[in-house]
């Protein structure tokens, strides 16, 4: 092994333990390669780099595929047939197996990813990981995003395939600052709520299969339900975009009111989030305010009920020409419209946005005749 500060390289062949074996390194860069069968009674080996010296330690296994364990800060056991417990270890490169690190159950176990099938937990980069198990559904287990982005395929509350490992018994996960991307797979299992805080970044959700009803809940948050999700909603915090997939999803403002901003008929931003693929906008009973963009793109008409509640609308730029539909209904058509009416209704006011706007009564209404009065002499 190494000796002082000297780095040192390592290859373990086999070894059968008469008792307690242990293998030390140094306080350099010590890297343990287990290349054979290594059995008996007891075997420890000490990397001397993880906490107490300045090098850092790698253990490197084959590719048969190990269960792995962290015990606790810069320790592993390696599932063989004699137990290996590796401390004081920086760096696991687990090989081409199907390996899987389990953590503690009941514990609170946080993996953070660091790269395609690349992890972080108790202080060690476990490199070429495909699969976590957090141990059991009654901690507080949390899988954090990569820095730079991760991307999320969730499978029930507990369950998502994140950066090409597949990760169970987790109770929360969360993006981070980086541009994380979350979706579903065709048939998630869900046997409560589930929340996710993306952590800002231009997080995207990609929609399940099927009709998404989605429901503003501030600024970047949303909840989703679906019959996939078997009566449970999925809350998104912290997210910047949304896209359905192929449901006539809706999306309704949130209870104490919202801000549309219309791009198209399928897509507008509501309270922060760019919502496209969308079937239906639709306002809640609180004041919720409509306007667009300055050049938005529609394919056909397209109805947006307020709700009442005292919603507002704030007309395109150009000329806006409103037609009158009735109680607290109008339409829209505007060059920038591309021919195609915009209704609304349950709504309470309307304003310009500069251009020479033109309101015209609904067709059947009948002027007011107020009738004669008398002169008096």
């Amino acid at each position: 092994m190494g000796f002082g500060d000297a780095d040192s390289v390592n290859t373990l062949g086999d070894i059968t333990a008469i008792g307690a074996l242990n293998i030390d390194g140094a306080d350099g860069a010590d890297q343990f390669t287990l290349a054979g069968t290594l059995g008996g009674s007891s075997i420890i080996i000490d990397g001397d780099g993880g906490d107490g010296g300045a090098g850092i330690d790698t253990l490197i296994l084959d590719n048969a595929g190990h269960g792995l364990t962290s015990t606790g800060t810069n320790t592993v056991v390696v599932d063989l047939a004699t137990d290996i417990v590796v401390n004081e270890i920086d760096i696991v490169d687990a090989g081409t197996g199907a390996d899987t690190i389990t953590g503690v159950a009941a514990g609170a176990d946080n993996f953070v990813l660091l790269g395609n099938e690349r992890v972080s937990y108790n202080a060690i980069d476990f490199r070429d990981i495909e699969n976590v198990a957090a141990g059991s559904t009654s901690g507080s287990d949390t899988v954090t995003a990569a820095s730079g982005g991760s991307t999320f395929v969730f499978s029930s509350n507990s369950a998502a395939t994140v950066d090409g490992i597949s990760f169970t018994q987790v109770e929360v996960f969360a993006g981070d600052t980086g541009a994380d991307s979350f979706s579903f797979i065709a048939d998630p299992t869900f046997a409560s709520a589930m929340s996710i805080n993306g952590g800002g970044g231009g997080d995207s959700v990609t929609g399940s299969t099927g009709l998404d009803a989605l429901i503003a809940n501030g600024a970047n948050s949303f909840s989703i339900t679906n019959a996939n999700f078997d009566t449970f909603a999925v809350t998104f915090s912290g997210v910047g975009n949304y896209a359905g997939n192929g449901g006539a999803d809706t999306v309704t403002a949130a209870s104490g009111g919202s801000t549309f901003v219309i791009a198209s008929n399928s897509s507008a931003t509501v309270d922060g989030v760019l919502f496209s693929a969308i079937t239906t906008f639709a306002g809640d009973t609180g004041a919720d305010s409509f306007s667009f963009i300055a050049d938005p793109t529609f394919a056909s008409a397209m109805s947006i009920n307020g709700g009442g509640g005292g919603d507002s609308v704030t007309g395109s730029s150009g000329l806006d020409t409103l037609v009158a539909n009735g109680a607290n209904s109008f339409s829209i058509t505007n060059a920038n419209f591309d021919t195609f009416a915009v209704t609304f209704s349950g709504v309470g006011s309307y304003a310009g946005n500069g251009g020479a706007d033109t309101l015209t009564a609904a067709s059947g209404v009948q002027p007011l005749l107020l009738p004669a009065v008398p002169r008096r002499l």
